[in-house]
């Protein structure tokens, strides 16, 4: 079969005109030679782009920041109203290896349940629903003890398994703090801020803090645990003591106590502590 020919002129810089003229071209191999060429393109195309493409979600995906909405709904499965008396405070479940018999271990201040002894049992009300736990271990283990020298952290053993939450990478300076608790009235009241000050054994925020908030904790914005609330600062401002003295209550300082310091003198027995920061 006879190929089809066009006819075109080819630059001869016009010395060659007359028989450029009639020069003919092949056109099958020419869509073939212009089709090849059009498709290796795509196919580079689509190779970058998919390489480019897939770098691109993966980068994505590893540096998303996460949804601060989830992150909250999920700590709230993990949070508890602990009751101790006339006491009422916060707690928190964290991930950590429990002795036999127990499931879950749920963290608190150790102020909240300086009424209660060792090995009392501890109810704690976990979206409605209660349970009683065993007071494990405390620190300080004296009432009247300056908490804001001591760890101020407690522990509580249930038997139910519930929702725990992770320990957190130690925080910076200006990283986010998210306060969960029940002050006053609320339950699983949420608060955000920034952490303040980084120090050995606490981080200050300045994310709203109350009464109620103690033993609840703060938590990164992945959701871990970065300790558990403790106290505000106060100032005396005048020199008379009692219960007359006049004091201001430092706002927008809060100090959470970090779970390091469970490490020290409330797992004393553990062979390896859960908690490095």
């Amino acid at each position: 079969m006879r190929r089809k020919y066009i006819y075109a002129r080819k630059d001869t810089g016009g010395t060659w005109g007359v028989l450029a003229a009639a020069q003919p071209m092949d056109t099958t191999r020419w869509m073939k030679r212009g089709l090849s060429r059009f498709a290796f393109s795509i196919v580079v195309l689509l190779i970058v782009g998919g390489l480019t493409g897939t770098g691109v979600l993966v980068y994505n995906l590893i540096n998303a920041e996460p949804n601060v909405t989830q992150v909250v709904e999920k700590a709230k499965q993990s949070m508890f109203q602990v009751f101790c008396g006339d006491a009422m405070g916060s707690g928190v479940a964290i991930e950590m290896d429990v002795p036999d018999s127990y499931k879950t271990a749920v963290w608190t201040a150790a102020h909240v349940v300086e009424g209660c002894d060792i090995g009392d049992r501890i109810e704690l009300v976990n979206q409605g629903a209660s349970y009683f736990g065993i007071l494990s271990a405390r620190d300080p283990d004296v009432v009247g003890q300056n908490i804001d020298e001591l760890a101020d952290l407690a522990v509580i053993y249930l038997e139910a398994e519930l929702p725990a939450l992770e320990p957190a990478p130690e925080a910076q300076v200006g990283d986010w703090s998210i306060i969960i608790g029940n002050p006053w009235d609320e339950v699983n009241y949420v608060s955000f801020g920034v952490v303040s000050v980084v120090e050995q054994g606490e981080y200050k925020t300045d994310a709203a803090v109350n009464e109620g908030n103690s033993g609840g904790p703060m938590l990164d914005s992945r959701g871990r645990v970065l300790g558990l609330v403790s106290y505000k600062p106060v100032m005396a401002e005048s020199t008379v003591t009692g219960s007359d003295a006049v004091v201001n209550r430092a706002e927008g300082i809060a100090a959470i106590k970090r779970l390091r310091l469970a490490c020290e003198v409330v797992l004393t027995g553990m062979r390896e502590c859960p908690f490095k920061y």
